[in-house]
């Protein structure tokens, strides 16, 4: 990955997967999740996405592997954008991309000596200043919760805009991904704030009563990258609270 992960791999788009919600949001049962999953990453990723971090914590470690094997398989080259979060041992096994280490997760640095930065990915959450100093070391780091959203229980904490410019700032040269409540038309205030793109749950999940549910996430992905397109180039002025 060039000269090391942060230095040259700068996403714009990642997907957060969510089994429970996408079995709803398709209208089937919870038996379809692998099948739906398989069809929500490969959709994801024709559509644009740069990340896809596999965070279903409560699946067991071996239904993870065979699912990730399943995938490799169905989708070429999907291992190269896939991260796992917090399972370092079987993001290394199964040979994904990298891993998410959530803020309660393994230390950073000590996953940073086990493994080589310009092949694997180790991307950081954070939720304030403080830490997106500490964390630069990270390939990337994932900033929010940014807005309410439906992932999170009413009352849980937001940064806001202003506290997603902070954090970009505080991360120099870190690619940083802001998360919670976000689509298409938060992209340029993404960008405003200084964050490299966006982490999305909600935003790519197939729509209500789509037939084909690869096919929807893919549009719903190709919308998001568009909107990404379309600021390139041009030049914002950070403002705090905008």
């Amino acid at each position: 990955m060039g000269e090391s992960a942060s230095a040259r791999f700068r996403p714009r788009l990642m997907l957060m997967t969510d089994r429970r919600r996408l079995v709803a949001a398709a209208g089937q049962s919870e038996a379809a999740w692998s099948d739906l999953l398989l069809d929500q990453i490969s959709g994801a990723l024709a559509g644009g996405v740069d990340l896809v971090q596999i965070r279903e914590r409560d699946l067991a470690p071996r239904a993870l592997v065979t699912f990730l094997r399943r995938l490799w398989h169905a989708v070429p080259g999907a291992s190269t954008r896939v991260v796992i979060n917090d399972r370092l041992d079987i993001a290394r096994a199964a040979g994904a991309a990298g891993v998410h280490l959530p803020e309660a997760g393994l230390p950073l640095e000590d996953v940073l000596a086990g493994v080589s930065a310009d092949k694997f990915l180790v991307g950081s959450s954070v939720h304030r200043t403080g830490d997106a100093s500490l964390r630069r070391s990270a390939s990337y780091l994932l900033a929010g919760t940014v807005q309410a959203s439906e992932s999170k229980p009413a009352g849980w904490r937001t940064i806001g805009w202003t506290g997603l410019a902070d954090i970009a700032a505080a991360a120099g040269t870190t690619p940083v991904l802001a998360i919670g409540g976000l689509g298409a038309a938060d992209v340029s205030r993404v960008r405003q704030a200084g964050a490299s793109g966006l982490a999305a749950i909600g935003a790519l999940l197939p729509e209500p009563g789509a037939r084909d549910v690869g096919e929807s996430v893919r549009q719903r992905a190709a919308r998001i990258v568009f909107a990404f397109d379309s600021q390139e180039g041009v030049s914002y002025t950070r403002e705090a609270g905008r």
